[in-house]
């Protein structure tokens, strides 16, 4: 019934209406390794560049098929050749119903990035042969998906999703966001069951608030997985474009039980927008507390300055000693990992360029076996035409 509904919209189509979208990303990145006297031990360049283009080709008011393409060069991945990838979806509106459908190889991101994103920072973002359901019923959005990974970090190993997304509107300006899911990853044997439950709104003074819970449940091999991470950000406008906010991440590491795995495992994390911009720390075995200031120059500036402070949420997992047990015992009298501060600037030179610049000072501490400080910079463009 789906082909035969785009062969009978075929004859309608009309070259004219061709949308097209192309951008050109670019970045060049420094990593400097300092000793303790604040000199330089090491370093590290690189830069990387993307051009993408898609477009849109309607059949009628209610179908259309979009193809795009994605040509880039990662400096700072293992493989630094070039590389192509393409997207390719059909949407079909109103098939029955308020519904939407998208099927095809496509890039799946709910909510805050926090659980399933296209990893946007990534010159290789993950894509999905997935099907996508949405629809509305009783004032609450849906979103169906089944998918497969097929590339992007996503991909390694064997990604396959299949569940449900809803968001259901709270009073005048509150959100609630639901997720229920499994997750498979074929290519080490874990099946996962993920339930979330995210809320945002604000008070009547202003203040914004920003709660999200995640479990995880399942096997992982022969170990039974029971593990969940919690976020709560809170976060403030003041006068003259000045904000401040406060969050406090928390992702479950392993405990003293061998035969289950309690360590959270991040899903599809939009891995530069959390938990620091430095990109060395993942969302697992982690309590992240950060203070966040914001300065709305004007409409098209914003800098930020966050400060980090990074621990482990179990002294019982290893992840960020290896093997060395010597140590390992030391380490457990201390569980903060390190401590990071970014300096970043996000804007728009002109209506079809925009920039972002950042600063990163990492800084480990005791419970981290790699003592040297990094210094990172890096300066991304985009532009679109």
């Amino acid at each position: 019934m789906l082909l035969l509904s785009l062969v009978l919209c075929a004859p309608q189509f009309n070259l004219s209406q061709i949308e097209i979208d192309t951008d050109l990303r670019a970045r060049v990145g420094h990593n400097s390794l300092l000793d303790t006297a604040g000199g330089t031990s090491g370093a590290l360049s690189a830069a990387g560049v993307r051009l993408h283009s898609s477009a849109t080709l309607p059949f009628n008011e209610y179908s259309s098929f979009t193809l795009a393409a994605y040509i880039y060069s990662d400096g700072f991945a293992a493989d630094t050749s070039a590389d192509f990838d393409i997207k390719g979806f059909f949407d079909i509106d109103q098939l029955w119903g308020d519904t939407q459908i998208r099927i095809g190889r496509m890039g799946l991101g709910f909510g805050n990035g926090r659980i399933i994103s296209t990893n946007p920072w990534s010159f290789e973002e993950n894509i999905h042969h997935a099907v996508l359901v949405q629809a509305n019923y009783l004032d609450i959005d849906f979103d169906f998906f089944a998918s497969r990974a097929v590339a992007g970090v996503a991909a390694v190993n064997d990604d396959q999703l299949f569940g449900l997304h809803g968001e259901y509107p709270v009073g005048a300006s509150g959100l609630l966001e639901t997720y229920f899911f499994t997750r498979d990853q074929d290519a080490i044997s874990i099946k996962e069951y993920n339930l979330a439950v995210r809320w945002l709104d604000s008070t009547s003074n202003g203040l914004n608030y920003d709660l999200l819970l995640m479990l995880q449940n399942g096997e992982d091999g022969p170990r039974e997985i029971t593990s969940n991470a919690y976020v709560i950000n809170l976060a403030k406008q003041l006068d003259f474009g000045h904000g401040l906010g406060v969050e406090i991440a928390v992702a479950q590491g392993d405990g003293a039980k061998p035969a289950m795995r309690q360590r959270y495992s991040p899903v599809m994390i939009d891995y530069h927008r959390y938990n620091g911009r430095a990109d060395i720390l993942a969302f697992s075995n982690l309590m992240d507390f950060s203070l966040n200031y914001w300065l709305n120059w004007n409409e098209r500036w914003v800098m930020h300055i966050d400060a980090h402070s990074f621990f482990r949420q179990s002294t019982f997992d290893g992840v960020y000693f290896g093997n060395d047990a010597t140590f390992a015992a030391a380490a457990n009298s201390d569980p903060e990992i390190a401590r990071e501060v970014d300096l970043y600037l996000e804007g728009n030179i002109s209506k079809n360029l925009n920039i972002d610049f950042g600063l990163s000072l990492f800084s480990p501490q005791s419970s981290i076996i790699h003592d040297q400080e990094q210094f990172i910079v890096f300066l991304q463009g985009e532009y679109s035409f």
